[in-house]
């Protein structure tokens, strides 16, 4: 093997940069970046080194030191608008929200002409929730006849956000006119409008499948698309055909090992048990953000939005901060990088939970005005709960609960883009759902009184009493306009967004009975676990 020591000018910047690259391309990080760093001690001036390292730190999950590296590639070229765009993401990364946005306005009052620059600022804007100025920023685009169908779905995502579903129909449309193979545009299409009897677009999506669609991810696209509008239109059968096709593909090509997540789950409650609550020290903050928790599509939302209607309450939406910064604080516990979510697990166990309470409370400390209590509806926090009593013990934990069946079958016909990985199979679906339900049992046992369950279908059915109940445990008084949540003009973008345009409805209380014969399996496995049904 030829060894490459490069310690002086014998080699050429552009021999080093070419060894980077090719160390990169072969997943050799750590090397990659000792010699880019090797070539900047030669070359401190080269901006493709600069340019390299940071790509580096930012693929080894080092967004600090990223950072460091764009501010000095900043100092070589200051007006550098890609650059500054890359800042904006790493400050992004880095949490500096507050620093990110106000970047990113400078670069939107600069208006770049170039469309690939005002593309990237425009994804920019959005992901920092500054929906407003994106959407202009697009508009603008089409204005200078940038048309585009990804331009369009762009805008068709934004619009949907801020809760203007016929501007986003419209939009789509334009995306699926210019580019028909537009398949997300298509399945988003299909998924932010109830379809009717005479007006839906079954024909098309049958044929496109006729025609033949070359990538598995697209065919999942339009088989859920096909699924949704049947069952919109009451074709139950028909959209379970085409649902487990599209679950059953998805499922195929995925690398997941179910069982390994619900032993972990095991491993959670087996590890912080009543001894650990009594005997491990809690954090100190005064401070209580709310935490929203449970399973997806069991009305995560729909809290959310009824809390943020009230003056003094904002939501972040859903962050994994506390996790990243858990993860975080075990690895520092050990020089060697755990891997396996068992390591984790037990690593957790000594943390210092006050440092790890402060660190999450500094990470969202912008997010929301300093004044305002701050909303962070991650579902998956469940599996924290325990863990963030004990960091942030005035932390107010809400947990949705809705009928196990519904929430299975809800969680099975949605597809997710890159989370729930249990979500595309039954069996796997039920013994996740089991685990679930044992370690909320758990929490519950070893804290209780902290962990608030709300129904969701006892919500739905009394929206009144049940607000003035979730409103007096987060010690908020009662304000009339938490039951007009659906008048909240702030935006929303989970995956029912246009959903919580709507007031309270109880169309999807009991929806599994129409696929009681589809869901059998399910259901057998459910009731065998004791799970009330």
């Amino acid at each position: 093997m030829t060894r490459t020591k490069m310690t002086s000018k014998t080699y050429s910047a552009e021999q080093m940069l070419g060894q980077a690259q090719q160390q990169i391309k072969h997943k050799q990080y750590p090397s990659a970046e000792k010699t880019c760093r090797a070539l900047l001690g030669c070359y401190p001036d080269h901006q493709q080194a600069w340019q390299l390292l940071s790509q580096i730190q930012l693929m080894t999950k080092q967004p600090h030191q990223a950072l460091q590296s764009i501010n000095q590639l900043l100092q070589l070229n200051p007006d550098d608008i890609a650059i500054k765009l890359k800042k904006v993401k790493c400050l992004h990364v880095c949490a500096q929200v507050k620093q990110a946005k106000e970047l990113a306005l400078e670069l939107y009052a600069l208006a770049p002409k170039n469309p690939e620059l005002a593309g990237i600022l425009g994804a920019c804007l959005s992901s920092l929730k500054l929906y407003q100025q994106a959407r202009q920023l697009y508009i603008d685009m089409l204005a200078r006849g940038h048309k585009s169908a990804s331009l369009y779905y762009n805008i068709a995502t934004i619009e949907r956000f801020l809760g203007n579903i016929s501007a986003a129909e419209a939009a789509l449309n334009n995306a699926i006119a210019l580019n028909p193979k537009d398949y997300e545009a298509i399945a988003l299409r299909s998924d932010i409008i109830t379809q009717k009897s005479d007006r839906n677009h079954i024909a098309q999506l049958e044929q496109l499948l006729v025609d033949g669609i070359a990538q598995p991810s697209d065919k999942v696209k339009i088989n859920y698309a096909l699924a949704k509008e049947l069952e919109d239109i009451g074709q139950y059968q028909a959209s379970f055909r085409y649902l487990k096709t599209g679950a059953d593909t998805r499922r195929k090509y995925m690398q997941y090992d179910a069982e390994r997540e619900t032993q972990t789950i095991t491993r959670v409650i087996d590890t912080f048990d009543q001894s650990w609550i009594n005997n491990t020290a809690k954090g100190s903050s005064e401070q209580a953000p709310i935490f929203i928790i449970g399973l997806p599509r069991t009305g995560t939302t729909l809290v959310e939005r009824i809390l943020e209607s009230h003056q003094q309450v904002t939501s972040a939406g859903e962050l994994n901060n506390f996790a990243t910064i858990l993860v975080e604080q075990c690895q520092q516990l050990n020089s060697r990088l755990p891997v396996k979510s068992h390591d984790l697990v037990a690593l957790s166990q000594q943390l210092n939970f006050d440092q790890l309470g402060q660190a999450y409370l500094e990470s969202v400390a912008q997010l929301v005005p300093e004044t305002d209590i701050l909303i962070d509806k991650m579902p998956l926090n469940f599996l924290y709960a325990g863990l963030i009593h004990k960091a942030i013990p005035k932390a107010k934990i809400i947990h949705l609960r809705r009928h196990p069946i519904d929430t299975c079958y809800a969680i099975y016909k949605k597809l997710f883009k890159n989370s729930y990985a249990f979500s595309y199979n039954l069996t796997e679906i039920a013994n996740y759902y089991i685990a679930y339900h044992q370690l909320m049992q758990h929490w519950h046992t070893i804290m209780p009184g902290v962990i608030y369950d709300i129904e969701y279908e006892q919500l739905v059915q009394d929206a009144t009493k049940q607000t003035q109940q979730l409103l007096a445990f987060c010690q908020l008084p009662w304000q009339a306009q938490c039951l007009r949540f659906y008048d909240n003009k702030s935006a929303s973008t989970t995956a029912s967004a246009a959903q919580v345009r709507q007031p309270i409805y109880q169309h999807s209380v009991a929806k599994w009975r129409h696929y009681e014969q589809e869901l059998a399996p399910l259901i057998h496995t459910l009731k065998a676990a004791n799970i009330k049904l």
